[in-house]
């Protein structure tokens, strides 16, 4: 087991993790394996409880090893949006939540908001990074797979059904198509219209 400290390492694991995050709204698969990585750092580093990556509770404050595995995560996030001197200015107790911060460093660099704010948005990528190593843990340890399905000429038949029938619903329809051709197709299915187009070719 290593020391729990924010080292180099970490920092870089958990920027990887977290930009993984930002350009992934790309693919959930790499924003996984980037939070697996941290974990299995964390793990190296003694951590063994997924609820160690939440805020330490009354009792939970007392867990030398869950304070230091919270805050080294949380702190390590923040650097990497918004570098080492805003960090200090979010853990100091003399910044107002309201008080408004011009973020000199890090990812978000430039950027002026309340201190809350940039709180709210370390919060916000831990919550993330927390949700995919427990798909990972809940996986048995195993990057989780999804089932892939495929689907048929007739399911992209309806889908593309599905659409004509939604347009002809719409609410406010520019009337290029006349409102009685528009009533026949009121409460019909996809699977209604694809039988009724077989039926008459």
């Amino acid at each position: 087991m290593t020391e729990l400290s924010l080292t180099k390492a970490f920092q870089a694991n958990v920027s990887n993790a977290v930009l993984a995050q930002v350009t992934s709204e790309t693919a959930e698969a790499d924003r996984i394996d980037a939070a697996i990585k941290v974990w299995h750092q964390l793990n190296e580093m003694g951590v063994d409880n997924i609820g160690h990556l939440y805020s330490p509770d009354a009792d939970g404050k007392k867990n030398n090893m869950w304070v230091a595995a919270y805050n080294t995560t949380w702190e390590a996030i923040a650097i990497d949006m918004y570098g080492a001197k805003i960090l200090k200015a979010l853990k100091d107790k003399l910044v107002a939540r309201e008080q408004p911060l011009i973020v000199s460093g890090g990812r978000m660099k430039g950027i002026e908001k309340t201190k809350l704010y940039l709180q709210q948005q370390v919060g916000k990528r831990l919550g993330q990074m927390r949700k995919d190593i427990k798909k990972y843990i809940a996986a048995g340890n195993k990057k989780p797979t999804k089932e892939k399905t495929t689907n048929t000429d007739l399911d992209r038949t309806l889908t593309a059904l599905a659409t004509v029938i939604n347009q002809m619903n719409k609410k406010k329809p520019d009337d290029s198509i006349k409102a009685d051709v528009r009533a026949m197709f009121k409460n019909m299915k996809p699977e209604d219209l694809f039988v009724h187009i077989s039926s008459v070719i």
